[in-house]
């Protein structure tokens, strides 16, 4: 249980959109047939293929906020997979970049509305397709996934 100290002090939030199931299995059917490793958490920790989570970041916050974190239904909405990019400070992590009207809405809403500033200097929009950051598949080779990137939760995390 959250202490009423730790739900009054502000504190940076992460906040992100959750792929459904469905798109959740397709990604990870996509990603191992594609060569990517899905066996690593951003962290660095080894983890259970199923478990790598599909999402597109909207906020890394250095700005602090009091909100309550959770898992929370919102409107189902479709990201477009539109290319890769390699990201992250030494540009070593592979992302399938994608763009949503919706996701943008999302993102100007938290930056409006709690007047939110991102560890990043500009937004891009991704789904991370491996953290393991060696051997990484040719991109250039890759086809992008040809079926919709539907996502109907948001994660809001300290």
């Amino acid at each position: 249980m959250i202490s009423f100290k730790d739900f009054i002090t502000p504190v940076e939030k992460y906040i992100a959109v959750q792929y459904d199931n469905v798109t959740q299995k397709r990604m990870r059917e996509w990603c191992l047939s594609n060569g990517f490793d899905l066996t690593v958490k951003h962290n660095g920790e080894p983890q259970a293929i199923y478990k790598f989570d599909f999402h597109t970041t909207i906020f890394y916050s250095t700005s602090k906020h009091r909100m309550e974190n959770g898992l929370f239904h919102i409107e189902p909405g479709e990201t477009k997979a539109i290319g890769f990019e390699l990201l992250g400070v030494d540009k070593n992590i592979p992302v399938l970049k994608v763009t949503s009207p919706d996701i943008l809405a999302i993102r100007k809403y938290f930056e409006e509305v709690f007047q939110m500033k991102d560890a990043w200097d500009s937004y891009k929009p991704h789904i991370s397709l491996s953290y393991v950051k060696d051997n990484l598949p040719d991109m250039s080779n890759i086809k992008l996934p040809d079926f919709p990137l539907t996502y109907s939760m948001m994660k809001v995390a300290d």
